[in-house]
C-alpha cells in the first residue's frame, strides 16, 4: 500500500484527508472549572505563531469553561497523530504557564452551571432549546472526526449534490456510513467520567445526556431527537437529503414552539 496523497495501492483511489477536534474543560490547580478560556487561548495563539503552528486550531466553545483543540487536515493517521500531539502539547504548556490544566474526560463529575458565551448563534440555540437545557452542551466535552469528501459533493446552499457523478455519490455514501459506524468507537475511545452532575446512572454518561436518550434529560431530548440522535445508515444520497430535511423541520418546529422568529 502506498500513500503519496493521490493513490492507494493498485485501487487508484484518492486519499481523503481527516481532521480531529477535541474539547477540554479548563480547570485550576484544584481541579475546579474556571472561565479563563479567553486568557488561555490568547496564550495558545501567541505560542502557535512562535512555533509555526496554526493559531486557528485553538478555539473557544459555547461556554467559557470549554476549549476546543483541532488539527489541520491530515493525509494519514500518522500525520493526524503528530498534528494532534503537537497542538495538545502546546495547549498543555500554555495552561501550565497560567497555573491551569485541561480536564480530558467528556463530563465533569460535579454539579456545574457553565456560563454561556454571549454570541448570536448560542443565544439563538438557548432561546430555542431553553437556557437551562442548553447548558447540557456546556457540560459535555465532545470529540469530532472530520472526513474529507470528494469535490462537487456538497455546495454552500445544498447539503448533497444530486447531479454529482455516480462514483462521487457512492464515495459520499461510503464515507457517511463509515462515520456512522465509527461513532461507538469514538464514544468508547473518548470516555466520559461516569458521573454527571454528581450522579451516576450506569450509561455512557456524555452520550445519553447530550443526545437526550433513554428518557433522560439532555440537549436533544423530546422534539429534537431527530436533530441529535445518531441517524441510520444510508443506501442512497436521497436518504441523506431526507435526513437533513427532517432535521431542519424538527429544528424549525422547536423554534416555532419557543416563539423564535425563523428568519433568524
Amino acid at each position: 500500500m502506498k500513500n503519496d496523497g493521490t493513490d492507494v495501492g493498485s485501487l487508484n483511489l484518492p486519499v481523503r484527508r481527516i481532521g480531529l477536534e477535541q474539547e477540554f474543560f479548563l480547570v485550576d490547580q484544584a481541579g475546579t472549572l474556571c472561565n479563563l478560556v479567553d486568557l488561555f487561548l490568547g496564550r495558545c495563539w501567541e505560542a502557535a505563531e512562535t512555533e509555526g503552528l496554526d493559531p486557528r486550531c485553538f478555539k473557544p466553545e459555547c461556554v467559557k469553561s470549554l476549549v476546543e483543540i483541532t488539527t489541520p487536515p491530515s493525509s494519514s493517521f500518522e500525520d493526524l497523530a503528530r498534528n494532534y500531539l503537537n497542538n495538545l502539547n502546546l495547549a498543555l504548556g500554555a495552561a501550565s504557564e497560567l497555573g491551569l490544566g485541561l480536564y480530558p474526560l467528556g463530563t465533569y463529575p460535579l454539579s456545574i452551571r457553565p456560563e454561556v458565551r454571549d454570541e448570536p448563534s448560542y443565544r439563538l440555540q438557548a432561546r430555542t432549546i431553553g437556557h437551562d437545557r442548553f447548558l447540557h452542551a456546556g457540560r459535555c466535552a465532545g470529540t469530532h472526526l472530520h472526513l474529507e469528501l470528494p469535490a462537487g459533493t456538497l455546495w454552500p446552499d445544498v447539503k448533497a449534490a444530486l447531479d454529482a457523478p455516480a462514483a462521487v455519490q457512492d464515495e459520499l455514501l461510503n464515507l457517511y456510513n463509515l462515520a456512522t459506524a465509527l461513532d461507538p468507537a469514538l464514544v468508547a475511545l473518548t470516555r466520559a467520567c461516569p458521573f454527571y452532575e454528581g450522579r451516576m446512572n450506569g450509561f455512557a454518561t456524555r452520550t445519553v445526556h447530550y443526545r437526550g436518550m433513554l428518557g433522560l434529560d439532555g440537549l436533544y431530548a423530546d422534539l429534537l431527537q431527530e436533530v441529535g440522535a445518531l441517524s441510520a445508515y444510508a443506501t442512497r444520497v436521497e436518504d441523506l437529503i431526507d435526513q437533513q430535511d427532517g432535521q431542519y423541520k424538527a429544528w424549525f418546529a422547536a423554534m416555532d414552539v419557543a416563539g423564535v422568529d425563523r428568519r433568524l
